[in-house]
């Protein structure tokens, strides 16, 4: 799952400028206010993420990926309207943020009993 999360996470970083520019058709300082966005989405989605993973882990998990999901065939269509399409962004960060802190508390839960799960997140940098 968390090879899923960075794949959908990757992959829309590495296009996103182009992407923007050439179909969403802003300038490249739109570029640079949509990634200053798209880190607020993620700010906002690690904090939601963190209260959400406290309260109980495997839903908040099971609803940050579904939503990742959504907002990733959402954006096909919102990506030609410039509105739709940082909307549509900063949802989609929060999404994908909202991910980290419930996929970090099952390594430290489950680090004793699986150590190998402690290696995955620190994959993320390779």
């Amino acid at each position: 799952m968390t090879v899923f999360f960075a794949a959908a996470m990757f992959a829309l970083f590495s296009y996103i400028a182009p992407l923007l520019l050439e179909v969403t058709g802003i300038s490249d300082r739109g570029v640079s206010w949509t990634l200053f966005l798209i880190g607020a989405g993620l700010t906002v989605g690690n904090i939601l993420g963190g209260k959400l993973a406290d309260w109980k882990v495997s839903f908040s998990l099971i609803l940050s990926f579904s939503l990742i999901a959504i907002f990733s065939l959402l954006f096909s269509w919102t990506s030609h309207a410039l509105w739709l399409a940082e909307i549509t962004l900063f949802l989609w960060a929060m999404a994908t943020f909202a991910t980290v802190p419930g996929l970090q508390i099952n390594v430290v839960r489950h680090g004793k009993e699986a150590p190998n799960l402690g290696l995955n997140p620190e994959h993320f940098g390779v």
